[in-house]
C-alpha cells in the first residue's frame, strides 16, 4: 500500500518530461529503446498502485484513453514471431476506440508485443502494445501525447475529499475519492 502518494505523482511528472524530450529525440541506439519501454512500463506500473492505494481521484478508474486498435489476422502470436506485428495484424485496417484506464494498465504491465513506432520524420509518435491475454485478438496502438497528457494529469491530481461504504460481500471498503 501506498502511504504517501507525492512521490510516486513526482516520479510521473518527471516521466512526462522524459518522454517529451523522447519525442525529439534523433538517435535510438538499443539503450534508449530499453529505456523508454522502462519508462512506460515503470509508469503505468505506479498509476495501477496509485489507483489501487485510492491515492488518485474516482474518475481516473473510468477514464476512456482513445486508442487505435488492429486486429488479429488469425495467426498465432508466440514467443518466436511477436516481433512481426505487421505480419500478424491488420495494421492497413485501424479501428478508432478507448480503452478504460484500469485495462490499459493491464495491457501494459503484462504486455507480449511492445514496439515502439516513429513517424516519417523519424520522431517517436506512438506505440503498440498487447497483453499476454489480448494478443490472439487485437493490438494497440498508443499515443506518446495522449500518455504524456495522461501521466501530467495524474501527476497533479491530489484529491480532497473520500467517502467509504463498507461492502459486506467484498468484506472491505468500497472507495470514492473525489
Amino acid at each position: 500500500m501506498i502511504r504517501e502518494s507525492y512521490f510516486w505523482k513526482n516520479d510521473l511528472l518527471n516521466d512526462a518530461k522524459k518522454l517529451r524530450k523522447m519525442i525529439i529525440q534523433k538517435r535510438w541506439p538499443e539503450r534508449s529503446f530499453v529505456n523508454f519501454e522502462k519508462l512506460i512500463f515503470r509508469s503505468f506500473y505506479s498509476i495501477r498502485k496509485l489507483m489501487d492505494a485510492d491515492k488518485i481521484s474516482s474518475s481516473f478508474r473510468t477514464k476512456n484513453i482513445q486508442m487505435v486498435y488492429h486486429l488479429s489476422k488469425g495467426k498465432p502470436v508466440t514467443r518466436l514471431n511477436w516481433h512481426r506485428f505487421n505480419e500478424l495484424f491488420d495494421l492497413d485496417c485501424p479501428h478508432d476506440g478507448s480503452i478504460t484506464l484500469p485495462k490499459l494498465c493491464h495491457q501494459i504491465v503484462h504486455s507480449y508485443v511492445f514496439q515502439p513506432v516513429f513517424n516519417e520524420g523519424g520522431f517517436i509518435a506512438f506505440f503498440y502494445v498487447t497483453s499476454d491475454r489480448e494478443r490472439q485478438k487485437r493490438l494497440l496502438r498508443i499515443s506518446l501525447n495522449e500518455v504524456i497528457n495522461l501521466l501530467e494529469a495524474i501527476g497533479k491530481n491530489y484529491p480532497s475529499k473520500s467517502s467509504m461504504i463498507f461492502n459486506k460481500k467484498r468484506r472491505d471498503y468500497d472507495v470514492e475519492i473525489s
